[in-house]
């Protein structure tokens, strides 16, 4: 049986949730990605397009870094010749560990920095805690590719931005909760933006990071998809 995201951070966050988007179409969307996960247990959980583009564009002595580990370590671990991966909740930790042991695999260095950022949005005690500068600490244009699937994003994207090589890879995963897609992207997904996080008219107009990081990567590019259900940003340095 495929394993089950069942972080507590995902269920705290079914809290504030809202349901109207729970269409029949995008109902059919749910079912289509739980089968697609139920036959594809070790596939990351980002858009089927997004596996594709990184599985052409990952190479074999790729050396990465992740904030948000899952099944994408494993994935990663097994295309790519090295791997940072950080972790914040503990039992979360300790699963995705002996998975790596159970395969093997020992090119991660596996990081567990103990955090909730749940409800937090004060971008300077961020910046202060380890999981965030962690992201600052990586020598400029080190990593081949960065993943980034773990709060606060913003402040990790635009951190980790400048650690990447030319032609790397920058992956956010929901990107369209805080970037605004394309028009062209399609099918649409739930919860997108029409604002940059952190311009006027978005849901924290006073963050500086979105902003900041949206300018610096303007002329990267920018390789959307969606599902339906989520949008994968593969953002591409020039």
């Amino acid at each position: 049986m495929p394993q089950v995201d069942f972080r507590p951070g995902i269920l705290l966050s079914l809290r504030n949730r809202r349901f109207g988007h729970w269409t029949p179409q995008y109902l059919r969307y749910r079912i289509q990605a739980g089968i697609r996960a139920t036959f594809r247990p070790h596939e990351p959980s980002i858009t089927p397009r997004a596996v594709k583009q990184l599985e052409d564009l990952l190479g074999a002595d790729s050396v990465g870094a992740e904030w948000g580990s899952g099944n994408t370590t494993r994935w990663l671990a097994r295309r790519t010749k090295h791997l940072t991966s950080f972790e914040t909740l503990p039992p979360y930790y300790a699963r995705v560990a002996a998975g790596l042991r159970d395969e093997g695999l020992t090119n991660v260095d596996y990081r567990l920095i103990p955090h909730d950022f749940e409800g937090e949005d004060d971008e300077e005690e961020m910046h202060r805690n380890p999981f965030v500068r962690a992201a600052y600490e990586f020598g400029d244009e080190t990593l081949d590719y960065a993943v980034v699937d773990s709060a606060p994003r913003g402040c990790l994207c635009n951190g980790v931005a400048s650690k990447i090589k030319r032609s790397g890879l920058l992956i956010l995963d929901n990107a369209n909760w805080y970037l605004p897609p394309p028009a062209n992207v399609r099918p649409p997904a739930p919860g997108s933006v029409s604002a940059v996080m952190g311009t006027p008219g978005s849901s924290l107009p006073r963050h500086k990071c979105w902003p900041e990081f949206a300018r610096r990567t303007a002329a990267w590019k920018a390789l959307w998809s969606s599902n339906g259900v989520q949008m994968t940003l593969i953002l591409v340095k020039p």
